[in-house]
């Protein structure tokens, strides 16, 4: 008997639908949402992006997963659910350690896309007290300008 191997995808809406043939019956290996496979950004080169920054803080619901820069712009990964719940604003942190005024960023799917360099930034949500707070801390010591 010869096992046979074909790959079947199935682009429906947003959907797609993968699945592997061995022998007469199909089999699905995996389902996924096409739309949350979108680029964050268009025009990456994926040797530029620097993965040198540290989540540190509360652990809330909406805590990042990860941030990463390409040298122009940081960009900070949400949990999927975010977009159910609410996404806290961005604080970048100034050279003495306090807090300084919002930054420009846009939202994209699950990503947060800031429009500048920082060596340390803070979402806050909350009431002013008793907020969840969450800083983003560059690692290697740089400048963030």
């Amino acid at each position: 008997m010869r096992a046979s191997i074909a790959t079947l995808a199935l682009m429906a809406a947003a959907t797609a639908l993968a699945g592997l043939t061995i022998g007469p019956k199909p089999v699905p290996r995996l389902v996924w949402n096409a739309s949350a496979a979108a680029p964050v950004e268009t025009n990456l080169d994926i040797n530029n992006l620097r993965f040198r920054y540290a989540i540190e803080g509360d652990n809330p619901p909406w805590r990042p997963l990860h941030a990463f820069d390409d040298g122009r712009k940081v960009y900070i990964e949400f949990p999927r659910g975010i977009a159910q719940g609410e996404m806290p604003p961005l604080f970048v942190v100034g050279a003495e350690g306090r807090t300084s005024d919002l930054v420009n960023y846009r939202v994209r799917a699950n990503h947060m896309i800031v429009d500048r360099l920082f060596a340390a930034a803070e979402l806050r949500l909350g009431e002013r007290g008793s907020e969840q707070r969450v800083r983003i801390v560059r690692t290697d010591g740089r400048p963030g300008w």
